[in-house]
């Protein structure tokens, strides 16, 4: 999906640094994938697209994983969390996947696609990045979070995604969401909520 990164949102976790500053706001975010190429402008326009060399075996490895399974030893690994108990698990709640601990919640997943994603981008960015290690779970979740937009195929059925815009109401206000979803399944891969909102009452 060719698109341009926004502030990341906390779906997945929150964020913390780059190599040599905070990777947090949408800019740094894309200064991080070019500068590894991972994203690639786009021929035609000023959008961003994943490159080949990045996207063909994240594809694969993302759906690998939806297709098997994900323990929670290996999410933890992926965003190198260290929880302070020792017993950790992944729950499922609806659709959202919930990394969690005796005492915490660790991270979370709008689905279990989401976490595939995610997974596999760590394990391969950790191949191509030599300081992947060494960032902190807050900031692999924000570049994580951020890369997810960019998918073209849904991991768990290898089909196509589609980029939906929803209007949530409620008594007071009205808010616009961004939504990544897959086109067969409805999972959702990405959502941002842009800062304009109308406000009621």
């Amino acid at each position: 999906m060719n698109s341009t990164a926004p502030s990341p949102d906390t779906a997945g976790a929150t964020a913390g640094g780059d190599e040599t500053g905070p990777v947090g706001e949408a800019g740094d975010l894309e200064a991080f994938f070019l500068r590894h190429g991972v994203l690639e402008p786009c021929q035609a326009g000023d959008d961003l697209q994943l490159t080949d060399e990045f996207e063909t075996p994240w594809a694969a490895e993302a759906t690998s994983r939806a297709n098997s399974e994900i323990t929670p030893e290996a999410v933890a690994d992926a965003f190198g969390v260290a929880p302070e108990a020792n017993e950790i698990d992944l729950e499922t709640r609806g659709e959202t996947q919930v990394l969690e601990s005796e005492s915490n919640s660790l991270g979370q997943w709008p689905s279990r696609a989401a976490l595939a994603a995610d997974v596999a981008a760590s394990n391969l960015l950790s191949s191509r990045i030599p300081q992947w290690r060494r960032f902190d779970s807050e900031t692999r979740g924000r570049i994580l979070n951020g890369l997810r937009m960019f998918l073209e195929t849904c991991p768990s059925t290898g089909g196509g995604v589609q980029l939906n815009e929803d209007v949530v109401e409620s008594c007071c206000s009205s808010h616009r969401v961004l939504a990544v979803t897959c086109e067969d399944t409805d999972e959702r891969l990405f959502e941002h909520h842009p800062p304009s909102s109308d406000s009621r009452g």
